[in-house]
């Protein structure tokens, strides 16, 4: 089976209307490898680390449209995967780890692809408080990069994509001279047993849906989304202080949030 970076390399970058973005693409698809490769040493699998998400287009015809299936490609691989979110977020929360003289905001970047994605995929005309956050974060990253607060044309359209991706390679760039840091820790496996104790087996979707049913069983009328919001990281600490994290633990977890409601 081939993986996006084999189908990338089987494209001859001189034949895309992007070649310059396409070779960024490819060095970050290969940051991406480079950094999968720690799994069997890290973790004793094969399994990755940060998900190599495809691409869906691999010759863009516009800059706006290239630049679009660019802000969801990172945003699965940072954000909408969840192993590969967790583990993103377990690393940059490493600041000792960081390679020398690195001033790159992890948490920024993140939360900008994740902005600007909302704001060009959904409606946020709505004035609430995380829709004008979302508005002013993108109007400002636009308005440093193309001179705009949105993109008119194709050139700065270009220039914007290119941006974007020179960003999230230096992201990776760091992450893999993180985790070459790690592998040569002496206090690695320290370090890899944190790793694996920050790692949740449940999302916030996964618990929803629980909720949704017990809730439904017991009869309440609650807005689960809201509900497992407010107590998500208070039953993931419960759940890990068993050795079974299992989904019937959880259960057990949950029912006693509910019944505790219920009295």
């Amino acid at each position: 089976m081939q993986t996006p970076l084999d189908i990338i390399k089987n494209t001859m970058l001189s034949d895309l209307m992007f070649s310059n973005e396409f070779e960024k693409i490819t060095r970050i698809y290969e940051k991406i490898d480079s950094i999968n490769s720690y799994s069997m040493d890290f973790f004793g699998d094969n399994d990755y680390i940060v998900y190599s998400h495809p691409l869906k287009c691999i010759n863009f015809t516009c800059a706006e449209g290239g630049f679009l299936h660019v802000i969801s490609w990172l945003y699965v691989i940072y954000i909408d995967n969840k192993k590969s979110q967790e583990n993103i977020n377990f690393l940059i929360n490493q600041k000792h780890l960081y390679p020398p003289s690195n001033g790159f905001d992890f948490k920024k970047h993140k939360r900008l692809v994740k902005r600007i994605r909302t704001f060009l995929h959904h409606d946020t005309k709505e004035r609430t408080k995380d829709n004008i956050a979302i508005e002013n974060s993108t109007q400002i990253w636009f308005q440093e990069h193309c001179s705009f607060v949105l993109p008119h044309n194709n050139t700065e359209w270009s220039t914007s994509l290119s941006k974007l991706l020179d960003e999230a390679l230096l992201f990776f760039n760091i992450i893999l001279a993180m985790i070459t840091n790690i592998s040569s820790d002496p206090h690695k496996n320290v370090i890899i047993s944190q790793w694996e104790i920050s790692i949740t087996p449940f999302s916030l979707y996964d618990v929803t849906q629980i909720v949704r049913d017990i809730a439904e069983k017991k009869g309440f009328k609650l807005e689960s989304h809201e509900f497992c919001k407010k107590n998500y990281n208070s039953w993931m600490r419960d759940l890990k202080i068993h050795q079974s994290q299992s989904k019937e633990k959880l259960i057990q977890i949950i029912y006693k949030s509910l019944d505790d409601i219920s009295l």
